[in-house]
């Protein structure tokens, strides 16, 4: 078995630079990695966690971070196309030992490895929601409610009579699933109209909250 995509991308340095680090790892490091990507983010930390991590194994917070992504990529690749776990690390240290130098991975550090790429439910079923979310439209990663008062002037002379309050919603989207965000865009209201697009929010999020799943063999 080889693994194409992993050895095709060592050359690259963001990708196997942490490569070799991720395989230099003492056992103390890597037991610690294996355990902080057993949380549901799994791949996807903050970065509040990625730093209180990068404190405790005392490596660069950006390269850790890197580290963190590279490893995400190899595991969906690895998952892509179904090879047990034990086998991917084998070829993972043969690689490493072939391609960039690094001394032979004993059996006890190959178990670990495996424990850090080993298959994590929960986070892939949130990636399979992700991306069964994409459906072609923008997908909206943030929004923001802010408030503005817009001034009401007499139409023969100009004077202010008043103000009148809008509501302004900035929408922060993607083009795609874990895509960079596009630029943002606006929506303004009157009063009346917003009050209208809470509750209709309001109707439709219970109806979510309401909906019945179909269930399956593998699980919510």
């Amino acid at each position: 078995m080889a693994l194409p995509y992993i050895e095709e991308n060592l050359g690259t340095p963001g990708f196997g630079n942490a490569i070799q680090t991720l395989l230099s790892f003492d056992e103390r490091a890597l037991n610690t990695l294996s355990k902080f990507l057993e949380h549901e983010e799994g791949f996807e930390p903050s970065e509040t966690r990625i730093n209180t991590l990068a404190k405790e194994i005392e490596m660069d917070h950006e390269e850790l971070s890197l580290l963190i992504k590279v490893s995400y990529y190899v595991y969906l690749y690895y998952r892509k196309f179904k090879i047990k776990t034990d086998e991917f690390v084998t070829e993972l240290a043969q690689l490493g030992k072939d391609k960039l130098g690094l001394p032979e991975i004993q059996a006890d550090k190959r178990k670990l490895l495996s424990k850090v790429f080993r298959p994590k439910p929960a986070f892939d079923i949130k990636q399979i929601r992700k991306v069964a979310v994409q459906t072609g439209l923008p997908i909206l990663k943030a929004a923001n409610v802010s408030f503005d008062l817009r001034v009401l002037n007499d139409i023969d002379t100009d004077e202010v009579i008043g103000y009148e309050p809008v509501v302004i919603l900035k929408l922060i989207t993607a083009s795609q699933v874990g895509g960079e965000p596009d630029k943002p865009a606006f929506v303004q209201f009157s009063k009346e109209t917003f009050a209208n697009f809470v509750k209709s929010l309001n109707v439709w999020a219970e109806k979510v909250e309401n909906l019945k799943i179909p269930e399956t063999t593998t699980g919510k």
